[in-house]
């Protein structure tokens, strides 16, 4: 099941070795245009998710966040994404994928920097 369009920031895998500060700045880069050093990136939320939509186990998410770039916004990958736009913080679009509306909604409310998401409410082994 593919997920309904929606919010998804830029994002992907890190590749075996690649540290993640660098991935998220390759991975902005390649979806978006926009050149930031990694020094620049601050992690900002974990989300560690259960089950991701496309059923293929758990993951965590880091989500980083940065007020220094250069380049211009472009839709860089128009075959992945039907376009890329600049958003009030305050005013994010529905639908959005669950993992990134949380780990945005807690960055931008201040909220704590580690969520769940799809796994019970308490888990006992």
């Amino acid at each position: 099941m593919v997920p309904e369009t929606g919010l998804d920031p830029s994002g992907g895998k890190a590749e075996p070795g690649e540290p993640l500060d660098e991935a998220a700045a390759r991975e902005l880069k390649e979806e978006t245009g926009l050149l930031v050093d990694p020094a620049n990136l601050s992690l900002v939320h974990v989300v560690h998710v259960e089950q991701g939509w496309d059923r293929s186990g758990q993951f965590v998410l880091f989500a980083f966040a940065t007020d220094t770039w250069t380049g211009e916004l472009t839709n860089a990958e128009p075959d992945k994404h039907l376009a890329v736009q600049w958003l009030a913080a305050e005013r994010l679009p529905e639908p959005a994928f669950p993992t990134a509306a949380r780990a945005l909604a807690a960055y931008r409310d201040g909220g704590p920097s580690f969520s769940r998401y799809g796994w019970p409410a308490t888990v006992t082994r």
